[in-house]
């Protein structure tokens, strides 16, 4: 197991060398299913100029064992991560009942779709360009960190809809415990990241014109 005294210092921690964090949010867990004690987590990132990079950072309680799996060999886009411990992160678009869905596993496996309304209409989210990486990394002994490299061709073509918005959200499988769900905002009685009231990154809606900003004019870096 893994010690952690205080659970609202997640929120604050700096994110690793490896990502130059430009917003940082902290997810809390569903009440219905509420995470063992001394147990959070948050995400970090960044735009650059080929991709967004996003780190989770899971702070494991004193007597919480985090059930995941080694990485595979061979990553690959595989469905149903959400079955396990799976980080993911939703953008939909504003004016449209449509959205997309990332998952990305500590195994290194991922999966993203396409939906055309709330649950309804699911086809493989498809680009041209590379894959994402999905990389587990082992942290200070409390903290355990997934580091995504989500390429731009995965996201130029739904800033084509208009403003976006997003959430971030995580489903985290504790031996002997079950899974816990996360998310920036709850909006309904049961754990559901479909829900479009939990889509609260407001920030995306700029996102056509940062886009072009990022991925044409120069690699500065947005919040989202």
């Amino acid at each position: 197991p893994c010690g952690v005294r205080r659970v609202a210092t997640a929120g604050a921690r700096r994110a690793s060398p490896g990502v130059n964090a430009t917003f940082r949010h902290a997810l809390v867990a569903h009440p219905s299913r509420p995470a063992p004690a001394g147990c959070a987590l948050s995400v970090a990132g960044r735009w650059s100029s080929e991709s967004l990079v996003l780190e989770y950072e899971i702070l494991c309680g004193p007597d919480a064992w985090l059930d995941d799996s080694a990485p595979n060999v061979a990553p690959m886009r595989r469905d149903e991560l959400w079955r396990h411990t799976c980080c993911e992160a939703f953008v939909a678009y504003a004016d449209d009942p449509g959205y997309l869905e990332f998952n990305f596993s500590p195994t290194g496996d991922w999966a993203a779709y396409d939906f055309a309304a709330e649950r309804t209409g699911r086809v493989d989210h498809a680009w041209r360009g590379p894959d994402p990486v999905v990389r587990s990394m082992a942290g200070d002994a409390p903290i355990r960190r997934l580091l995504v490299t989500l390429p731009r061709a995965a996201l130029e073509r739904v800033a084509e809809r208009g403003p976006l918005r997003a959430t971030y959200t995580a489903v985290l499988a504790w031996r002997g415990v079950g899974s816990t769900f996360w998310a920036l905002h709850h909006p309904r009685p049961a754990p559901d990241f479909h829900a479009r009231d939990g889509f609260v990154c407001r920030k995306f809606c700029n996102f056509c014109e940062l886009l072009r900003r990022v991925f044409v004019a120069s690699p500065e870096t947005f919040e989202v």
